[in-house]
């Protein structure tokens, strides 16, 4: 009960009409304290994709990023109600998939596993914000400083190691006599620099660009899967492909979220060009601050399938930037 009440005022705050919630789901609910799941049994209204219902299916999803938010912040809030200088965050969890712009927004620290996810961190986190990977869970030197600096190189301002006293299938930093691992010692002597001075400097530092902008959609991280989305492959890999090509031309880019563009937090003047890997589910705001972005001289980037559903993954009949690439659609078809 607690959960579906939760739900309901989630959905309001979303949608701020009934009406706009049914014309979305295809739905005909007299008010938000109707709503319901499809079946109670399915929690995640995975039943909704079948039936066509993609916004229904979507909402739901991006429900249960935002609870994971707010779980979030009641810790942050618990913690600072007895310590005020308590830096609360979570470690473990984070990267494509998940609602990163307001994971950040809630608490002051996140270590996440290393993924893709690491370079929108680093691109729209505050600069006070704590950010680092796990490492550790190899043995030998050469693996793990590629662990280490591959933290360094994607804006990370600490390391961390699980954990110190491992032996058997782990590596602990320090071996049962308390003496560092062989490959510890070679790390340390590696990394002097960085811990003796530079990381000073790196600490206070943000990484430049080369006015290149590549865009995160939280809902088009749950469109490319839909109709014949997968035969496209997946959204994340579209990605790595938009960083192998940044990088092999030696050049840097910075992430922009769906959320900055719809927020007027994006800057245009700070870029040439704007990178939509699978950008599927756009709403039509996040598609004017686009348009108006190339209107003033900049460069836009994307593969087939641009805003072809909305921010809730309603599949539209043509997509919304078709006009300014210059093309008509015939409808979908797979890859």
């Amino acid at each position: 009960p607690a959960c579906i009440d939760a739900y309901r005022a989630y959905l309001q705050d979303q949608y701020g009409a009934i009406a706009k919630l049914n014309a979305s789901w295809g739905d005909s609910y007299s008010s938000f304290t109707d709503v319901d799941l499809l079946d109670r049994k399915d929690v995640t209204e995975n039943g909704a994709i079948g039936l066509g219902k993609y916004a229904r299916w979507y909402d739901r999803q991006a429900f249960s990023r935002y609870n994971l938010a707010m779980l979030t912040q009641r810790f942050v809030r618990a913690f600072s109600a007895f310590d005020q200088h308590a830096i609360t965050g979570f470690e473990g969890t984070g990267g494509f998939g998940d609602d990163i712009d307001l994971l950040l927004e809630s608490m002051p620290f996140w270590s996440p596993y290393p993924s893709i996810g690491d370079d929108i961190i680093r691109s729209v986190a505050a600069r006070s914000h704590i950010r680092a990977n796990w490492m550790g869970y190899t043995k030998d030197a050469d693996s793990l400083l590629g662990k280490y600096y591959r933290m360094v190189t994607r804006g990370a301002d600490s390391v961390w190691w699980w954990r110190w006293d491992c032996i058997g299938r782990f590596h602990g930093w320090l071996a049962p006599d308390l003496r560092p691992f062989p490959a510890v010692k070679d790390i340390l002597q590696d990394t002097s620099i960085l811990r003796e001075g530079l990381g000073d400097l790196l600490l206070h530092s943000r990484m430049q660009h080369d006015r290149i902008a590549i865009l995160f959609s939280l809902p088009s991280t749950f469109a490319h899967k839909l109709d014949e989305g997968a035969t496209y492959g997946g959204y994340e890999s579209a990605h790595i492909s938009a960083h192998t090509l940044c990088r092999e031309l030696s050049c840097q880019f910075a992430y922009v979220t769906e959320r900055m563009l719809r927020l007027g937090e994006f800057d245009p003047s700070a870029y040439d060009l704007l990178i939509l890997p699978r950008a599927e589910a756009l709403s039509g705001k996040e598609a004017d601050v686009i348009r108006a972005f190339a209107a003033q001289g900049g460069t836009v980037m994307a593969d087939v399938r641009p805003a072809i559903y909305d921010e809730h993954c309603k599949a539209r009949k043509n997509g919304l930037l078709d006009d300014l690439f210059g093309i008509a659609r015939k409808g979908q078809a797979e890859a």
